[in-house]
């Protein structure tokens, strides 16, 4: 029982670690990526300006391509998934599941940065519409993949070094399930992004005007 109540502990105490870890990750790409605007030049930020009111200016003249969006945004974001969900299961991916993770939010952070100083107070609600609930469910997916492609490959990692024998089939049942709940929860993103973001910034835009 002693023996049952350390192991569980010690997992425990690493998965919060693990958790801990990228939380402070996510704030610094957050904030990295929300500076960077605020560093680029004056024709760097006209160009991205001018990004966002050709978008407003889209949404406007109701030239949205559903298809297009929808297949665009699915694309890239189970992509992402299968390479995280992949990475964890080798013993060499975990530099490149955090620099994914940190890319992501990175742009996340740039994104917001670029909306609020190019609309100001307008900016809040654009970045408001922005965030929810389409993003923050991907930014919640994405840790949880990411924590779990971390653990195993650390997993794997030991068990390697201290020539330990894993139950393979448990363990991929299990991380299996992470990855359907991934790619669930993109999809509700992508639907959302699609038919929920893009219908309520059509409402909106002429106040960017």
């Amino acid at each position: 029982m002693k023996k049952l109540m350390d192991k569980l502990l010690s997992k425990i105490k690493l998965n919060k670690k693990i958790f801990v870890f990228l939380i402070v990750i996510f704030f610094i790409a957050f904030i990295s990526g929300s500076i960077l605007f605020v560093l680029l030049d004056q024709s760097d930020k006209t160009i991205t300006t001018n990004y966002l009111n050709s978008f407003m200016n889209t949404m406007l003249e109701s030239k949205i391509n559903y298809f297009q969006i929808l297949t665009n945004s699915l694309i890239s974001s189970i992509i992402l998934v299968f390479g995280i969900w992949l990475l964890g299961i080798s013993v060499i991916g975990i530099p490149v599941i955090l620099f994914l993770y940190f890319s992501q939010v990175f742009t996340f952070g740039f994104m917001l940065s670029s909306i609020f100083l190019s609309y100001k107070f307008k900016g809040g609600i654009f970045a408001f519409i922005y965030t929810f609930p389409h993003y923050l469910i991907f930014l919640i997916t994405l840790l949880i993949l990411t924590t779990y492609s971390i653990l195993l490959s650390i997993k794997l990692i030991t068990a390697i070094i201290q020539k330990k024998q894993l139950d393979f089939k448990l363990i991929f049942n299990k991380y299996l399930f992470i990855l359907l709940f991934s790619i669930v929860s993109v999809i509700i993103c992508s639907l959302c992004e699609t038919f929920v973001f893009t219908n309520i910034i059509k409402l909106i835009a002429p106040f960017f005007k």
